[in-house]
């Protein structure tokens, strides 16, 4: 299980929002600029395919991830990648082929299956939209059958990516068997070319109609305006709602309505030369700070999440053993502060997305700022795994690695660990001491992820104190009996651990 899987909990306090900034920024396909170890031939031409697509040189990428196919034709990780740079140099016949390829060896009802499932609709999309209908339902199906975990908790897919010039949407679906998501569809419109927010964002959601009855619209939320283009009496299919959205892309349809909003500052003005301080509303405490314009527009985000008062640790655990407690926790953190999933989803792309200079001046800044939250504290280490632990700033991490909430205490050391640090190992080992049930299982985790060797705690709210005191004293043997040959790898390999003793 990656790291990214284990901040489940703030996942779901943010996933309500995933059709924000953040979400769409952050298309559901892997980096390809990830380095690997060049340890072969065929890990050169991968690394070098890497590159390429990293420069947004798609076909080169390509050439190479099929050289290093052509030296192991068995390769999945080269023949994955050779797709993706044909979706992205706009050959997504080519795509289809390597994925199908895959799909054809990949177990049913695996977590292969729901990965290339959710990529195949985006070059069946632009092929043929019924067979990209027929990819849609199977995707449906992988969740609902409750085989595959990802399939489980994810809360949408994306459907296609619009193209125009230098403008870029994806048209992302949410997942909402329950009918309580106000959105259905939304597709954010940016500018590929500039790293900045949104222009527009278009969507499809519950609306009252004209005579106060249930219904859905099409909308377009830009800076300064809201603007309808269709209503809907009942919930329309995406085969109804996919020319619209073309149109409303392309700016080729009239509005039937359109009404100002006080909303400019989530947005990127037309003119994206201009400086983010202009465009955007600065707390007058974060100008003075003197800070440049893309550090600025992150601390202003931060300095709003500061006091937002939500129980990160009770969340997570909540989401292990009552997930439908855990949801109406995050229905009431949306009543008390609306923006704050928003601003959460934002900060984490900001973040993610920034240079490292820009990144480590935005950090030392929030620090500045004065006591936090757990909340916000979670946020910035969502955003530090996004950018990989070896980014991040260490004295950030000692700072949160003290903290008295427990998630954001043992996220903090094991990020520590991932970067080679045996104090914050030993520390995050010793969390074993005191963890019930649940916090073993979420502990356990993390402790896997670096150790491998421990054993697996008991479930989560398991009762059993025999087993618990069992595996707490087998965590402390093992390390005891290990610490001083455990070897630090920095690039593992898919399944490694950071720590071993060989």
């Amino acid at each position: 299980m990656t790291h990214c899987a284990r901040l489940a909990g703030f996942v779901i306090v943010i996933g309500s929002i995933m059709l924000t900034v953040s979400a769409y920024a952050a298309d559901p396909i892997p980096d390809p600029s990830v380095t690997v170890p060049k340890q072969n031939p065929i890990d050169k031409r991968i690394q070098k395919g890497r590159d390429f697509f990293q420069k947004k040189k798609y076909a080169e990428a390509r050439t190479e991830f099929k050289a290093a196919l052509a030296l192991r034709p068995d390769h999945g990780d080269a023949r994955f990648l050779a797709g993706l740079a044909a979706y992205w140099a706009r050959q997504p016949e080519l795509a289809l082929d390597d994925w199908n390829t895959l799909l054809d060896k990949a177990p049913r009802d695996s977590a292969e299956e729901w990965e290339l499932q959710r990529h195949r609709v985006l070059a069946l999309s632009a092929l043929s939209q019924d067979a990209a209908d027929t990819c849609v339902e199977r995707l449906y199906e992988l969740r609902s059958e409750g085989k595959v975990k990802a399939a489980q908790t994810a809360r949408g897919f994306a459907r296609e990516h619009l193209v125009s010039g230098n403008l870029r949407a994806v048209v992302w679906e949410v997942f909402d068997e329950r009918g309580e998501s106000e959105d259905l569809w939304t597709c954010p419109v940016v500018n590929d070319e500039k790293d900045q927010q949104p222009l527009k964002i278009i969507s499809v959601k519950a609306a009252l109609m004209p005579g106060g009855t249930p219904g859905f619209a099409l909308i377009e939320e830009g800076p300064g305006y809201i603007r309808t283009f269709q209503r809907w009496a009942k919930k329309p299919d995406y085969a109804a709602v996919r020319p619209i959205v073309a149109g409303a892309f392309q700016c080729k349809l009239k509005a039937l309505d359109e009404k100002a909003a006080d909303n400019a500052g989530r947005f990127g003005p037309a003119d994206a030369e201009k400086p983010v301080t202009e465009r955007e509303n600065i707390a007058p405490r974060i100008r003075s700070l003197q800070l440049s314009p893309e550090a600025s527009r992150m601390v202003n985000v931060a300095a709003r999440l500061r006091e937002v008062d939500f129980d990160i640790t009770r969340l997570t655990r909540l989401s292990l053993t009552d997930p439908d407690l855990a949801e109406r926790l995050v229905r009431e953190l949306k009543a008390r502060s609306p923006l704050a999933q928003e601003d959460a989803a934002e900060l984490v792309d900001l973040l993610s997305r920034a240079k490292p200079e820009h990144a480590t001046e935005a950090f030392a800044s929030i620090l500045k700022l004065g006591a936090r939250k757990p909340y916000l504290d979670f946020v910035l280490l969502t955003a530090i795994n996004t950018r990989g632990s070896a980014d991040a700033p260490p004295g950030l991490l000692e700072v949160l690695s003290q903290n008295k909430d427990f998630m954001v205490r043992q996220t903090a050391l094991l990020m520590c660990a991932r970067t080679g640090n045996p104090d914050s190992l030993q520390a995050l080992v010793k969390e074993a001491e005191s963890a019930d049930a649940t916090g073993a299982n979420i502990l356990g985790a993390n402790l896997q992820e670096v150790l491998a060797a421990v054993p697996a705690p008991p479930a989560p709210g398991a009762q059993d104190d025999a087993a618990l005191k069992k595996w707490r004293d087998a965590i402390a043997a093992w390390h005891k009996g290990h610490e001083k040959n455990l070897k630090f790898n920095p690039k593992p390999k898919p399944g490694q651990p950071f720590w071993s003793t060989e």
